[in-house]
């Protein structure tokens, strides 16, 4: 959740960190491919060294996204959307909180009837007509 709420504070979108987490996870698979190939090398090697005859067959490791196999799984853009949205609505109390314990000795205003114009319309219509923000000497 902090690698999720980090790259989203800085500009990763969802889309991208889910590319992120998937290519983390073929990685680990990739790496227990090695393992089990590694393990059966050794096991001929061992055959070898004893003059063991017969030659046992190995299944190959099957892919990422085989669901009998594998079953490489990822989450999703959308899945990741839903984890941050939880996750702020629960903490959003606590960052209230925080927010209002901050002193306020310089304030700044500003009463914007500019910025409300590239917000989002609801069916054609502009939503707000007006932005008032404030600001105190730390931010």
């Amino acid at each position: 959740m902090t690698s999720i709420r980090a790259g989203l504070a800085h500009g990763l979108s969802s889309s991208a960190t889910s590319n992120i987490l998937r290519e983390l996870h073929v990685r680990q698979r990739d790496l227990r491919e090695l393992d089990y190939l590694h393990a059966i090398h050794r096991q001929k090697k061992e055959a070898e060294t004893l003059n063991l005859a017969e030659e046992p067959s190995y299944e190959p490791f099957s892919a990422f996204e085989n669901k009998d196999g594998y079953a490489g799984f990822y989450p999703t853009r959308w899945y990741l959307n839903t984890v941050y949205m939880d996750y702020m609505e629960q903490i959003h109390p606590i960052l209230d909180q925080c927010m209002a314990a901050v002193s306020g000795y310089i304030i700044k205003w500003d009463h914007s009837f500019k910025v409300p114009k590239l917000l989002a319309k609801l069916e054609g219509s502009q939503t707000f007509s007006a932005l008032f923000t404030l600001m105190n000497e730390l931010s």
